[in-house]
């Protein structure tokens, strides 16, 4: 389960580098029968507006954390706190 902003993060870098196989290699993970992507709701996006409040999230993050959270995945304050180390290292 993810969030359908996953197909967003995962096209454009290889859309920068016009890599046309790792394009279609995401196509086809993205499209397959087991993953199952939640659009974006209103309700999605005020819940995201309050993680990245409380927990300082980048937008994407929040995003996919209140997905997740829309459907009872439970999120740990220490993947949120992993999600932030990732960002302030630069790797995301």
């Amino acid at each position: 389960m993810s969030s359908e902003l996953i197909i967003l993060e995962c096209l454009v870098g290889p859309l920068k580098t016009k890599d046309s196989g790792l394009i279609a290699a995401y196509e086809t993970a993205l499209g397959a029968r087991d993953l199952s992507l939640l659009p974006v709701t209103d309700q999605i996006l005020r819940d995201a507006a309050s993680l990245r409040a409380t927990h300082n999230l980048k937008t994407p993050d929040a995003i996919h954390a209140a997905t997740a959270l829309s459907v009872n995945v439970e999120i740990s304050d220490s993947l949120l706190y992993y999600l932030k180390v990732l960002y302030m290292e630069g790797i995301f």
